[in-house]
């Protein structure tokens, strides 16, 4: 096995004895190793230098593995009175150091175990002497100095930087280990008033959060997923680096020199080894698929489906063998800052900072004034890195532009990034000052933006008019529940009969309907039941406006139609309950000429059929063929229209790039039933090798 790159290692077999190893590198290939002495453990720690800590399924013998060199070490049994389990395993070093410790914590009870290592490793276990785990319990730690709740805190979950440890709280909150002394069974923790970043409004189960460190800094990297549970469909991520010396968490948007390799087990980042693993990346595994997630692009993709072929039950891990045999040639000093930046837009190289780009500049804005056509001034603001700050001219401002297709927009942070899936280019507009700067985008129609921003504030915003229009403050969420899924949409343009509509589902399984006008009157309905009233299961896809109705598509084909009646502030809802139109894992909601349509994709792309809603027979109907129409697809907004330029009609465009790199967007024909590429003269294209954009939206001018 090559030893400087990771494997992702599959334990499996009737007594847990065979080991499948995958290389990063070449996923498709496979390497069987049987070890008759891993009969029925449990895989917990991964460390970089190939050490792994397992256990037997009772959690109480444990064993550190050294899977490369085949070195099993038992451990000092656990204590005869705990008959509890263990919910999270951390190494505070590597084995082999001396100063090396385990620590357990244990799932339902405020203890963690500890282990000071010693030379167990060095002399492979032989001598163990009277070596046993210390319990430490942290219930006065927590009452005493925290001034909190065990509920609030349990179980603890301790990971180590720069020779530091930390904890995470059951509710994300980041406190340092001040003391930690296993003679005394003593645990002195600190509240460093810090928690860990999360999705707005998202919480747990949908949402799962994974640390990973790096040459002394901590990065966290929170998944959010689909919904269906079996489905384990990857619908956000979002990675954090901390800043030691302010305390405060920045958002990675470009880690060029790093890769994530993330597991349940245990996550971990190294650097780069290119051309074999491209930086920018972050790379797990699920139902058997590997995935990659490039951090700059904020696309998905599929690394390999072909993983090895094995049968239920099994677990599996990452492993990075040894990091010390790689090329020190390769290696780069840490270049803070510069290294992993924030900056949305990232600068080229042969961009310049003197005196000739304020004459650029100045030319620039002056020809931008006598530029008729909006596109051709994107065109223009596209041309020069220095050309993107340019404001839109005034005679702009006020005509709407003609647009061959709707462009997909993607936001990260404060710039807007709009791609145009006909010429293939790629267009940047700044947001303005808060509130927008700090909003993130929930749905798109008719050329306005709907954005949820901080302290409950929703607006509706026009890209290319700058302008911005506020609904009523919602207030907090009913009686202080927890959201873990949020849909929003609006009906109109905006005006005093424009609807927006709120859609939250929280973890105690309740669900709350929110309605409310852009008048000055106006004020959020809401309505609360539990999820067996509306016996109705959402999936991850934006509402429809139909015929005065809010329509959402669920799963297994049902929908719930939601109208809201404005002089009386009276919400009602009707669920229907269709025969399922296909099998499929995606699904989006449409309105085309009247009709309300539905898209649906199957696993890996393997299908997709287009059906009409028919409310009056309670039946999905396949729509064999599009006519003149063309239709665009998201999860934060779906559009139909009428195909401008020959050749269009008769497709479906999705939120997927071709390629590893560029804005090639893919579309899937009905004409021939397969996926294609705009940028490549229209030839036929792997669904499985795209890249999807998370978190995008398609816009089109009214």
């Amino acid at each position: 096995m090559a030893a400087a790159y990771a494997w992702l290692v599959h334990s499996h077999g009737e007594n847990n004895e065979n080991h499948t190893f995958s290389s990063i590198t070449s996923p498709e290939e496979s390497h069987l190793r049987t070890f008759p002495h891993s009969k029925h453990e449990k895989f917990w720690v991964s460390c970089n230098d190939g050490w792994l800590l397992s256990s037997d399924a009772d959690h109480r013998h444990f064993f550190l593995w050294n899977i490369v060199q085949q070195k099993k070490i038992p451990l000092p049994p656990l204590i005869n009175d705990f008959t509890g389990y263990i919910s999270h395993c951390t190494l505070t070093s590597p084995p082999t150091k001396p100063d090396c410790m385990i620590l357990l914590s244990a799932t339902d009870t405020p203890l963690i175990f500890c282990l000071r290592l010693g030379d167990i490793a060095l002399n492979c276990g032989r001598d163990l002497g009277d070596r046993q785990w210390t319990e430490i319990n942290y219930t006065d730690e927590v009452i005493e100095r925290l001034n909190n709740t065990l509920e609030n805190i349990a179980p603890l979950r301790v990971f180590s930087c720069n020779g530091c440890l930390y904890a995470q709280t059951r509710f994300s909150r980041l406190l340092l280990v001040e003391k930690l002394d296993p003679g005394r069974g003593r645990l002195v923790l600190k509240s460093l008033r810090l928690c860990f970043p999360r999705a707005p409004d998202i919480f747990e189960p949908e949402v799962r959060g994974f640390f990973a460190e790096f040459q002394g800094k901590i990065y966290w990297i929170l998944f959010r997923f689909g919904v269906v549970k079996e489905d384990e469909e990857v619908v956000d991520v979002d990675v954090h680096g901390l800043d030691s010396s302010k305390m405060v968490w920045e958002r990675v948007e470009h880690a060029p020199n790093l890769v994530f390799f993330v597991h349940e087990t245990s996550s971990f980042c190294c650097r780069a080894i290119e051309p074999e693993i491209h930086g920018n990346r972050i790379y797990f595994s699920s139902n058997k698929i590997l995935y990659s997630y490039h951090i700059g692009d904020k696309t998905l993709s599929v690394k390999s489906l072909h993983l090895p072929d094995i049968k239920s039950p099994y677990t599996s891990f990452w492993v990075m063998p040894d990091q010390s045999i790689r090329d020190d040639s390769r290696e780069e000093k840490t270049k803070g800052a510069s290294e992993i930046s924030n900056v949305a837009v990232k600068k080229s190289e042969d961009e310049e900072t003197n005196d000739d780009n304020y004459l650029l500049f100045d030319l620039a804005k002056k020809v931008a004034e006598l530029v008729d056509d909006f596109v051709d001034f994107l065109h223009l603001r596209a041309s020069h890195s220095v050309f993107r700050s340019i404001p839109i001219p005034r005679h702009l401002n006020k005509t709407t532009p003609l647009l061959y297709s709707p462009w997909l927009v993607l936001q990260r942070d404060s710039v807007w990034s709009m791609i145009d899936p006909v010429c293939v280019d790629s267009y940047f507009i700044k947001l303005p000052d808060p509130p927008l700067s700090t909003s993130t985008l929930s749905f798109a129609r008719k050329g306005w933006l709907l954005m949820s921003g901080r302290m409950f504030s929703s607006y509706l915003f026009n890209p290319l008019t700058r302008q911005l229009v506020p609904f009523p403050k919602k207030g907090s969420s009913l009686e202080g529940r927890r959201k873990s899924r949020s849909f929003m949409a609006f009906s109109d343009y905006p005006s005093p009969d424009c609807l927006a509509l709120e859609i939250n589902k929280f973890c105690d399984e309740h669900f709350e309907i929110c309605c409310s006008g852009l008048r000055d009157e106006d004020r959020w309905e809401r309505i609360l039941f539990p999820s067996g009233d509306l016996q109705f299961q959402f999936y991850d896809n934006h509402p429809v406006f139909f015929q005065g109705e809010f329509y959402i598509l669920g799963h297994c084909g049902k929908l719930v139609a939601v109208k809201f009646r404005q002089n009386v502030g009276m919400v009602s809802w009707n669920v229907f309950r269709p025969e399922k139109p296909c099998s499929y894992q995606q699904n989006y909601l449409v309105e085309c000429n009247g009709q309300l349509w539905g898209v649906f994709v199957g696993r890996s792309g393997e299908r997709v059929g287009v059906f009409e809603f028919k409310a009056a027979e309670n039946t999905w109907s396949r729509v064999e063929n599009l006519g003149n129409y063309v239709i665009f697809i998201s999860r934060w907004s779906s559009v139909a229209a009428m195909a401008r330029i020959p050749g269009m009609e008769n497709r479906i465009y999705f939120p997927r790039f071709c390629g590893e790199t560029g804005y090639d967007v893919v579309f899937y024909s009905l004409e021939t039933n397969k996926f294609h590429s705009c940028g490549s003269k229209d030839s036929e294209v792997d669904f499985c090798g795209t890249r999807e954009l998370l978190n995008a939206a398609w816009f089109q001018p009214a």
